[in-house]
Parts: C-alpha cells; sequence; structure tokens
C-alpha cells in the first residue's frame, strides 16, 4: 500500500540524493517543433529548488520519467524513459529577496506521435503531479 510506496520511495530518495541527473544520463529527444506553452506560477522553497535540481534517473523499467535540470537556463527538462521524449520543459525563476523560486510556466508536447494528451489543463493537472511526487515526495496537488 501507501506506507510500502512510501518506504521505498524515501529509501530510493536518500539512494539518489547524491547524483544529479544531466542531459548524458539518458537518451533524449528534443522538445517537436509542435508544442504550447502553458503557465503555471507554483511557488516553491530553496530546499524544493535542491531537489528538483538533481533530477531524477530511472533505475528500472516501472520508471517512467528520466528529468533534469539545465543551469544555464532555469528550466527542468521532463522526458519519458523509455523513448526520450520531451514532454515538459518547466522555467524556473528566482524570487529575489525571497529565496523563493516560482515554475512559471510549461513547454508542453502536442506532437500527437509522441504524446496524446491536448488539454492544458489535465496538462497543468499532470506536470505539477508529476515534478512534486518524484523530486519531492508530495503526493497532493
Amino acid at each position: 500500500g501507501l506506507a510500502r510506496q512510501l518506504s521505498t520511495f524515501l529509501g530510493l530518495m536518500a539512494e539518489r540524493a547524491t547524483v544529479v541527473a544531466n542531459k548524458n544520463h539518458w537518451k533524449t529527444e528534443p522538445m517537436p517543433q509542435n508544442h504550447t506553452t502553458i503557465e503555471l506560477n507554483r511557488e516553491y522553497t530553496s530546499d524544493n529548488m535542491e531537489a528538483i535540481r538533481r533530477g531524477i534517473i530511472p533505475e528500472e523499467m516501472e520508471d517512467k520519467w528520466f528529468m533534469y535540470y539545465d543551469e544555464s537556463d532555469n528550466k527542468l527538462y521532463m522526458h519519458r524513459s523509455w523513448t526520450g521524449f520531451c514532454v515538459y520543459i518547466v522555467q524556473f525563476e528566482e524570487n529575489e529577496g525571497q529565496s523563493t523560486f516560482v515554475a512559471k510556466s510549461a513547454v508542453v508536447n502536442r506532437d500527437m506521435s509522441q504524446y496524446k494528451c491536448t488539454s492544458d489543463e489535465e496538462d497543468k493537472h499532470t506536470v505539477v503531479t508529476v515534478m512534486n511526487a518524484l523530486l519531492l515526495g508530495v503526493f497532493e496537488w
């Protein structure tokens, strides 16, 4: 149940905390020409950003996401692990003087051969849920 999932998650987080994902850790495809941008405006603490910057590297077939943060453009790249398709690119900005960060927007894949969702609202929910659950261990919207 949930307790086992949480225990497994915490164990994995401890292991993964030392490895910072980067683009070279996995096969990745670029965001296709057919994409859209959605507003997110979700606030994160500096502690949250430490975890987000580490990203995540899949370790088994059940791990569906590969994510890495690019410091040069302050973006989190979210790829499907099996295909390498880029589904989301989340743009972050620092709130000056507040030590908080905002996920301002996300570029979303709209190439139907790579990603079937066409709902901006559904994607807004999915990108935040996946990012929060896998990178922060937060399982609510």
